[in-house]
Formats: C-alpha cells, structure tokens, sequence
C-alpha cells in the first residue's frame, strides 16, 4: 500500500501578517515562499478572480508535519470567497508532551479549549482567526 499524507493546509485571512506570526512565534513554524499568486490562477483554481499573497509556512527545523500556506487577498478584501465554499473543522499539531505545551500556550495568552471525551482531555487551541487546532500526542 502506498503511504499518503496530508501535505499542507490552506487558510483563507483578512491579516496575513497576524497569523503568521502566531504560527512563527507561538508554534515555531518557519517561512519558506512568500510570493503572489495571480488573479488568473486563483481563478483557475479557487473561482475567485484576485491576486493572492501566499505564505508557505514549514513545520519547525528537525520535525514534521504538515506545512501551512496563508492566503491574503493583495488588496486586503476577503469578501471574494465562494459563499458555499466548505472551509476546514480543525486540524491536528502533534506534539512531544501535550500538557507541557498545553502549558506553556497558556502562558502566552492562547486560547485553550478542553474537552473530555471517553475519560480523557482533549485540547484546543485557536489561531487569531478562530481556527482550531487540536494538541495531540
């Protein structure tokens, strides 16, 4: 059987600047292409006539993962996305020691969500865009 993998995951944002930060500062993900993508191309193919910036984020050195790539409108609207486009639940991060890390994104001011699900915790954390990403070990 051949292996797959989830490769990246794409996030549509109103501020490219405050997310990358976030995935930069707070989980340690690295800057790898920042480039724009023409109005053509999206159009190809997201249906939305716009040039894009694209930032392809990359797990942290000596890890993996799955690389995150941020889309932002270049002329700062949002309002261009399908309004039946289907957008992502969350995603997963895995992590050495979840209640560490759990820890320590409390420190700095993330929001941490907790769960209990067949007798065990199951954590949250949200990006400034309300995405949810879900701390597994």
């Amino acid at each position: 059987m051949t292996r797959r993998d989830c490769d990246h995951i794409g996030i549509l944002t109103a501020d490219a600047d405050r997310l990358i930060r976030f995935y930069c500062d707070l989980l340690g993900y690295r800057t790898v292409r920042d480039e724009v993508v023409t109005a053509d191309v999206m159009e190809a193919i997201f249906t939305v006539h716009a040039d894009c910036r694209l930032v392809k984020l990359s797990p942290p050195k000596n890890t993996e993962g799955v690389n995150i790539e941020i889309f932002f409108y270049c002329d700062g609207g949002t309002d261009r996305r399908p309004a039946r486009a289907p957008g992502y639940n969350h995603w997963g991060l895995r992590v050495p020691d979840r209640e560490s890390f759990v820890a320590e994104m409390k420190r700095h001011g993330a929001a941490v969500t907790e769960v209990w699900r067949d007798g065990h915790a199951v954590y949250f954390i949200s990006d400034p865009d309300g995405n949810r990403i879900e701390i597994r070990d």
